[in-house]
């Protein structure tokens, strides 16, 4: 980019009262502990990196399309990420996923999964959980 197009942009980024932050990219791997993990459309894992313990889905007791993932370690000051996806090549999905901290249990996440018109669904996903590097 042409230095004489930013300029103008950051004046006026100024003027608007914004404060600019400037920030280093950072990889993935530098000060995170991470764990990613598909969970199959049943609540069972299909694949997974780092300390997934075990997953399971509330259909049977009436909840469909909620799931819970237990790690190990405490999870509770950590990012969640994930998508819709499935474990095969059979196309990725619609639909959306939502996380929270599992009540209860802090090495948990508590899960929903949505189709494209916000009803519950069963379906699998993918969740990342990126946490602080423990150093002790």
């Amino acid at each position: 980019m042409k230095l004489h197009l930013v300029i103008p942009a950051v004046a006026a980024i100024l003027t608007a009262g914004i404060q600019p932050t400037l920030s280093v990219p950072v990889p993935l791997n530098i000060g995170t502990d991470q764990r990613l993990v598909l969970i199959n459309i049943d609540g069972t894992i299909s694949r997974s990196i780092g300390g997934v313990v075990s997953s399971q889905s509330f259909n049977s007791i009436g909840f469909t399309g909620r799931y819970e993932v237990i790690f190990n370690r405490d999870v509770t000051k950590c990012i969640y990420l994930g998508n819709v996806g499935t474990p095969g090549a059979s196309g990725a999905g619609e639909g959306t996923v939502s996380f929270t901290s599992r009540a209860l249990n802090p090495n948990g996440i508590f899960v929903e999964r949505r189709d494209v018109a916000g009803k519950f669904v069963n379906g699998s996903f993918f969740v990342g959980v990126f946490c602080p590097r423990v150093t002790k």
